[in-house]
């Protein structure tokens, strides 16, 4: 699947600039993952939302948002640790630091590194996964639950991402509600 730039990748983009202008990501590891994760949320948001309605939709680009917010946090949108030739404790690959196992869904690490898409639709199953096993939970514990393996275990890294993830919202003029299971909406 080809990934496109568009407005929610632009969206995504300007967010995390603007937020962390600094060291870390270049240029072009922003942009890769940036439209990596706007075509993953596209595709399966965490929230639900009518296929006619996607584009352009809150529900969407929080979605994007949240996966930005665990990129940034887990890695700087560094290139090194984007392609795995810097791997992070335990073995954690690409942006999104997916821990060998279960976030692997079946995938090659070889496969993963290569394909920073393939990577972001990864750490958004492992959101899904955690908000189907955690049933009317908020958000702040489907973030919980991608850093700990448990939602209701809070650490510093979920509550610096949930964090991370307001802040991109507001960047983007969004509403996001990580205590309660209120939809997100636009400002």
């Amino acid at each position: 699947m080809a990934v496109v730039s568009g407005p929610l990748s632009d969206l995504v983009l300007a967010a995390l600039v603007a937020l962390h202008p600094g060291p870390g990501g270049t240029d072009a590891s922003r942009r890769e993952a940036a439209d990596a994760i706007a075509q993953a949320a596209a595709d399966q948001p965490l929230w639900p939302v009518a296929a006619e309605a996607a584009e352009g939709s809150p529900e969407v680009a929080a979605t994007a948002l949240m996966l930005a917010a665990i990129a940034q946090h887990e890695s700087a949108l560094d290139p090194a640790v984007g392609s795995c030739k810097r791997p992070g404790m335990g073995g954690a690959i690409t942006y999104f630091q997916l821990m060998p196992g279960f976030s692997f869904d079946g995938h090659e690490k070889k496969d993963i590194c290569a394909s920073t898409p393939l990577a972001a639709r990864l750490a958004l199953r492992v959101l899904r996964v955690h908000k189907k096993r955690c049933k009317n939970c908020p958000p702040s514990r489907w973030l919980n639950a991608y850093a700990s393996g448990n939602p209701g275990r809070g650490s510093r890294a979920s509550r610096e991402t949930m964090e991370l993830w307001v802040k991109l919202s507001d960047h983007a003029r969004l509403r996001v509600f990580p205590l309660a299971t209120t939809a997100p909406a636009w400002r």
